[in-house]
C-alpha cells in the first residue's frame, strides 16, 4: 500500500528521501541555513519537473537551490499527512530519523523504514 503523502510538492520530498534510503543509509544532510544545496536542488527539479510538480516549488529550488527551511518545512508537512493517515504510533515507522552529520555540526535525516522495504513504482 501508499504510505506517504499523496499529493503536492511533499509527495516529492518523500520520494526523494525514498530513493535516498532505497539506495543505501539513505542520510540527507540538511544544507547550512545561509548556502542553499545546489546539486539536491537540481536532483528535486529534476524529479519534480519529470511528474509535473508544482511550478513555483521547481522555480525556486532552480533559482535558489535547496534551502534548509524548505527541507524542514517538507518533513513537518509529510510528518502531519502521515500522523493524519496512520496516527501517531503507527506513523513512527514511516517518519524520519535524525543523525548529526559526521562533520559534528549539521543535522542529517532519513526515513525510519529499511531500504528493503520501500519500493518506488514509476508511474508514467
Amino acid at each position: 500500500g501508499i504510505v506517504g503523502p499523496t499529493s503536492g510538492t511533499p509527495l516529492f520530498y518523500y520520494a526523494w528521501y525514498a530513493i535516498s534510503r532505497r539506495g543505501g543509509e539513505g542520510w540527507i544532510t540538511n544544507p547550512a541555513s545561509n548556502r542553499p544545496d545546489r546539486a539536491a536542488g537540481e536532483e528535486l527539479v529534476r524529479l519534480m519537473s519529470r511528474y509535473d510538480g508544482h511550478g513555483r516549488a521547481i522555480n525556486d529550488l532552480d533559482r535558489s537551490g535547496l534551502k534548509a527551511r524548505t527541507l524542514d518545512q517538507n518533513r513537518s508537512k509529510i510528518k502531519d499527512e502521515i500522523v493524519a493517515a496512520l496516527g501517531e504510533q503507527l506513523a513512527e515507522a514511516y517518519l524520519f530519523e535524525a543523525s548529526k552529520h559526521p562533520d559534528g555540526i549539521h543535522t542529517r535525516y532519513r526515513l525510519r523504514v529499511s531500504g528493503r522495504q520501500i519500493r518506488v513504482v514509476d508511474a508514467t
